[in-house]
């Protein structure tokens, strides 16, 4: 990939080899990014205890917060090592996040280092409690969860990036080969001096005017919108909320937008399946039963029998790892509903379900052989 005066940023995504960055190289580093975010530790804390266990001090700290807010250090009833922290944190952003501590290790440092334990409890207070007395210094290694979940998304990562299809050539050097060719060959062969600074400056402004048409025809439609993309949301009536990722919301837009009806099971089942992804198993109908045939007499409760499966359609989802994953259930119950609503007429029954041990509601006989 070339740098400089021809290169202006964001870079295209494209697979060139050693001389380009692909998507799946993108996000692949935003993937690993946002798993280090998750995984490193929260903060660093060096403590004291002196010889009579009477005071207690923070030696040096270091955060991922904003280094003006520490931590305060105390002496428990036994003396052991009370470390505080305040249940929200500022960022540098100046944005207060709240903390959750989850877990806790340390190292007791010197030649006196007797047999200890780390307990983190209740309002984020890590207990450092050892088996002998005097004095005593440690180094604490905390882990946290911080605001917000670090997702791919944070640092522009994006499942549904694709390598780019335009621009193979920069726009900009295009343009710097067009005005000089206008120039004539007394001024436009110059790599120097003032023409080819204002040669250079012109070809630069002119591949934004290329970038920005290729934007316009992108925020035509919600799949590859992203200006518009709250617009698209709106007039489609896709529900998102504050937390949902843009390339989320973007792909449910363009679920939304290609459902014009499905004239047959097998669109119906490439919809669906565009929405769940990879949850997705499959879809059962159920015929109308054979009058007199398929319903004995038992079910008649008054006036003949009153049961039917006509036009139903069962779609079968995969399990979450939590079924009280509140992701999934927003996504079988809200988003699943609306988009069956839109493609079914309105004769249409339609629900989900995991596949397993069990009973289909409406549908299994449970209410009578359970009698």
């Amino acid at each position: 990939m070339s740098f400089g005066a021809f290169c202006p940023m964001p870079l295209r995504l494209r697979d060139s080899g050693a001389d380009g960055w692909s998507a799946a190289e993108f996000l692949r580093t935003t993937a690993d990014l946002a798993a280090a975010e998750r995984t490193v530790p929260f903060a660093v804390a060096r403590v004291h205890r002196d010889s009579g266990a009477t005071t207690a001090t923070l030696l040096d700290y270091v955060g991922r917060h904003d280094e003006s807010q520490e931590p305060t250090v105390s002496l428990g009833l036994s003396g052991e090592l009370v470390v505080t922290w305040p249940d929200a944190l500022r960022d540098g952003m100046g944005q207060d996040r709240p903390l959750r501590i989850t877990h806790a290790t340390a190292g007791v440092e010197g030649a006196t280092a007797n047999q200890w334990s780390v307990e983190v409890g209740p309002g984020n207070v890590v207990t450092l409690a050892d088996t002998g007395g005097g004095e005593l210094a440690a180094t604490i290694v905390v882990h946290a969860r911080w605001g917000n979940p670090v997702r791919i998304e944070d640092y522009g990562g994006d499942p549904d990036k694709r390598n780019a299809a335009t621009e193979a050539v920069p726009y900009a050097y295009e343009w710097y080969q067009e005005l000089g060719a206008a120039l004539g060959s007394a001024y436009g062969q110059q790599t120097r001096g003032s023409v080819h600074a204002r040669r250079l400056a012109l070809s630069r402004a002119l591949a934004a005017v290329s970038r920005a048409d290729e934007r316009y025809r992108c925020n035509t439609v919600p799949g590859t919108s992203d200006a518009l993309l709250e617009d698209w949301r709106k007039c489609l009536a896709v529900p998102a909320s504050s937390d949902d990722p843009r390339w989320l919301i973007r792909r449910r837009c363009a679920v939304k937008y290609a459902a014009r009806g499905a004239a047959s099971i097998p669109e119906l089942q490439e919809q669906v399946y565009q929405l769940l992804g990879d949850r997705f198993l499959g879809i059962r109908t159920f015929d109308d039963p054979i009058p007199g045939e398929a319903w004995p007499s038992d079910y008649d409760l008054g006036s003949g029998v009153w049961a039917s499966s006509r036009s139903r359609i069962l779609v079968d989802v995969k399990a979450p790892a939590d079924l009280h994953d509140r992701e999934f259930s927003n996504l079988v119950n809200v988003h699943l509903v609306r988009l069956l609503d839109t493609l079914t007429p309105a004769w249409c029954v339609f629900d989900w379900t995991i596949p397993g041990d069990g009973f289909f509601l409406d549908i299994s006989p449970l209410d009578f052989t359970g009698l």
